[in-house]
């Protein structure tokens, strides 16, 4: 977890959420990710009531080195208060029911930075489904990526004093 040593002195009503890192990729091993990502967050701002505006960072292939420049960018063009910017790992885990093995779940680990209108890296959290969710039974992507995104935020949120 990293958050900005400056106060956050401001609620976002509108904020860019960006394609997550590799989603091409994550879409061929469990197809729809990209779509269980995007509603997860589209419902969760929803409930927020903030304003989710799509957006495409160009030539976005790492997560650590994001280009203040595009953000701003970004950010202006759009009137936003900020950009969402998410990378997904699927985590293979293996489920038993009294020693019997079931199969294998697509848990996950989601990673999220929001950056504000100046370019300026506000806060960096993750969600781990398998440490942080309990499933009576093997979870399916869609709930795992969903718990994944959702977990992710409320700690990012939480952060920012965002009710």
């Amino acid at each position: 977890m990293y958050k900005t040593d400056r106060p956050i002195t401001f609620e976002p009503s509108r904020i860019g959420v960006s394609q997550l890192l590799r989603e091409d990729i994550l879409n061929q091993i469990v197809g729809s990710t990209g779509k269980y990502y995007g509603w997860a967050v589209g419902g969760f701002l929803k409930e927020k009531h903030i304003a989710r505006v799509e957006v495409t960072i160009p030539q976005f292939d790492d997560f650590l080195n994001v280009d203040k420049g595009v953000i701003i960018e970004l950010c202006e063009r759009d009137s936003l208060d900020g950009i969402l910017v998410g990378r997904l790992r699927y985590i293979f885990v293996d489920y038993y029911t009294l020693f019997i093995p079931m199969g294998q779940s697509q848990d996950t680990e989601v990673e999220l930075q929001y950056y504000d209108s100046k370019g300026e890296l506000i806060i960096h959290t993750r969600h781990n489904t398998q440490n942080g969710n309990t499933y009576g039974n093997m979870p399916s992507p869609d709930l795992t990526v969903r718990d994944g995104a959702i977990g992710a935020l409320k700690k990012m949120f939480k952060e920012m004093e965002v009710k």
